[in-house]
């Protein structure tokens, strides 16, 4: 038997709503792999670390309060939604070594480069890491477990008793909108992933206002 207490889930509802105003703020922010000139360098290397080193720290937060968002209904919860809090676990994980990347690299690739044929060796050096491995590796992982997982929560929580319906509406929602992200162009996939990382402050706000006790049995 599991008996959670009411300050575990409105603490990880703050830690939900603060990571998805950082997710949120970060994917609007969001610049390309690369600087488009030399002129750009100093306010792109500035912007993309400090931004990965943000979304970093927000991923770290919304691993730590993913656990209650499907441990508040327990007893409702289908094996397919301990199925989808494992697939996003995964791709939040992954997405947050993808940050790493960028985080430590930049400042020493980018370093010391004063015209522009260093600085397109440095980038086509830089695009062979996110098109290769390990960035290709990460995204790989991230990508597809982020389309099955948004789809398996969005269902799970949708089905689950004693929650609000209407965020799982919006994480279904999104799922469709995720689909046309292959083909979209970049402004929607830009706008697309701030609205992915804001619906989780929906989340968040339910955890912290909304009755979660649970008293019940695991699945084994």
């Amino acid at each position: 038997m599991v008996n959670v207490p009411q300050g575990f889930f409105r603490f990880s509802g703050v830690l939900m709503i603060i990571s998805a105003l950082i997710g949120g703020v970060v994917m609007m922010l969001h610049l390309d792999d690369t600087p488009a000139s030399l002129q750009e360098l100093p306010h792109f290397l500035t912007l993309a670390v400090w931004s990965h080193v943000w979304l970093f720290i927000g991923i770290g937060m919304m691993l730590v309060a993913l656990p209650a968002l499907f441990l508040r209904d327990v007893n409702g919860l289908k094996w397919w939604g301990w199925l989808a809090f494992g697939l996003m676990f995964v791709s939040f994980f992954f997405d947050a070594c993808h940050a790493v990347l960028q985080m430590f690299d930049y400042p020493v690739v980018f370093q010391g480069i004063d015209n522009d044929a260093k600085l397109k060796e440095v980038s086509e050096m830089v695009m062979k890491v996110q098109m290769g491995m390990p960035g290709n590796f990460f995204m790989a992982i991230s990508g597809p477990t982020l389309l099955l997982g948004t789809l398996l929560m969005g269902i799970s929580l949708f089905t689950a008793k004693g929650v609000s319906r209407r965020p799982a509406i919006a994480t279904l929602v999104l799922f469709v909108a995720l689909l046309g992200m292959f083909f979209a162009p970049e402004w929607y996939i830009k706008i697309l992933l701030t609205c992915y990382y804001l619906h989780f402050a929906w989340y968040g706000a339910g955890l912290v206002f909304e009755r979660n006790h649970v008293s019940g049995q695991l699945p084994a």
